[in-house]
C-alpha cells in the first residue's frame, strides 16, 4: 500500500497574499517562497509529526518554491527523527501559462475562463490535458515502484491533474479544483 501526501508549495511573492484572483500569473517561472511560505511548510511538517505520519520518500518540482517547501518540511521532520530523500522531478514542474506568465492576473485576457477549462491553453502555454500527459507517467511509476508514505511537493495545477488521475474525477471538476497552501492532501492507493 502507498499513501501519497500532496503538498502545494508555500506562498511566494507573486501569489497575491493568498487571494487567487490577484497577484501575478506565475506558471513555470521560478520564484522563491516568502517567510510566510516557510511558515506554511513548517506548519505542514508539524501536522505530519502530530499525526504520526512518517515520510519514507519525497518528490519535488524543480522550481525553487516547491524545493524550498520540501526542504523545510524535511528539516522540521528531522527534529522528530525522520530522514528521507527528496527527488527533484521535472515532470512535476508547474504548467506553463505561456504569454500570461509574469503579468497581473486581472490583466491577463480570459485568465479565469482559460484556467478553469481542461483544454484551455494560454498562447504558447500548456492546457491541463497537456500537463496531465506530462505528469501521469511519472505518477504511475511512483505508484508502481514506491511503498509507504510518499510526499509530493508541487503546484496547484499539477495537483489538480494528480487529483484527477488518483480519483478518476471528471475533467470539469478537475478544472475547478483549488489546492490551498499550508496543508496536505492524502490519497491512499
Amino acid at each position: 500500500m502507498i499513501k501519497l501526501y500532496l503538498v502545494r508549495h508555500g506562498r511566494c511573492d507573486w501569489n497575491g497574499g493568498g487571494d487567487f484572483k490577484i497577484g501575478k500569473v506565475i506558471g513555470d517561472i521560478d520564484r522563491p517562497i516568502t517567510s510566510y511560505g516557510i511558515y506554511q511548510a513548517q506548519k505542514v511538517a508539524l501536522s505530519f509529526s502530530e499525526g504520526q505520519i512518517k515520510i519514507n520518500k519525497a518528490y519535488s518540482s524543480p522550481l525553487s518554491r516547491a524545493k524550498e517547501t520540501a526542504e523545510t518540511i524535511k528539516l522540521v521532520l528531522s527534529h522528530f527523527g525522520q530522514d528521507f530523500r527528496i527527488v527533484e522531478t521535472e515532470e512535476f514542474k508547474e504548467r506553463n501559462h505561456g504569454v500570461t506568465q509574469g503579468i497581473d492576473r486581472i490583466m491577463a485576457a480570459d485568465y479565469e475562463k482559460i484556467n478553469s477549462s481542461y483544454d484551455g491553453k494560454f498562447p504558447n502555454g500548456e492546457s491541463l490535458r497537456d500537463l496531465e500527459s506530462r505528469v501521469k507517467p511519472k505518477l504511475i511509476e511512483i505508484l508502481e515502484k514506491d511503498v509507504g508514505n510518499i510526499l509530493i511537493v508541487s503546484h496547484n495545477d499539477v495537483m489538480r491533474v494528480m487529483h484527477r488521475i488518483l480519483t478518476d474525477c471528471k475533467e470539469e471538476e478537475t478544472a475547478l479544483k483549488y489546492f490551498k497552501q499550508g496543508q496536505f492532501y492524502e490519497y491512499i492507493k
